[in-house]
């Protein structure tokens, strides 16, 4: 599985995140409000799975992209299992239009605070805070920059 947090820059050092909000017709943590996630197919790497699923669920793509020094962590009882996700961050164009998948039935760009009021997973709000303060408002942000993709 990935995470991917999206953002787009509105002014100088100032940024919106991209929120989703799953259908109320999903069997796993339906109406929440999150970030992008999704699962990696057979011969994909994580970099390549977070780009489908960022283009599946809102027909975006990544103007830059990171790999957060993160690694969220998390239990599904529906499984049984245990999930350690990579968690990327990405710049899109501001001026292109969101189109989500059935998945969800609504999105919002939204501010650092209000996504923290939002989100329901404590590893999208970590995510959501570490992809701002050590990428986005870092001067340096090469450190952790997916350099093609």
């Amino acid at each position: 599985m990935v995470q991917v947090h999206v953002a787009r820059q509105i002014s100088f050092k100032k940024y919106e995140f991209l929120l989703l909000k799953r259908s109320a017709a999903q069997k796993e943590f339906p109406s929440i409000w999150q970030v992008i996630t999704g699962k990696k197919k057979e011969g994909e790497t994580f970099t390549q799975c977070a780009i489908r699923e960022i283009f599946e669920e809102t027909n975006l793509v990544p103007a830059e992209m990171w790999a957060l020094p993160f690694v969220a962590t998390f239990y599904l009882p529906q499984t049984d299992s245990i999930h350690h996700s990579p968690v990327f961050g990405v710049l899109v164009d501001p001026l292109k239009s969101v189109a989500i998948s059935p998945e969800h039935e609504e999105f919002a760009w939204v501010t650092e605070q209000e996504a923290f009021k939002r989100l329901a997973m404590p590893s999208h709000r970590e995510g959501t805070a570490i992809f701002l303060k050590e990428i986005l408002l870092k001067e340096d942000q090469e450190i952790f920059k997916i350099q093609s993709f």
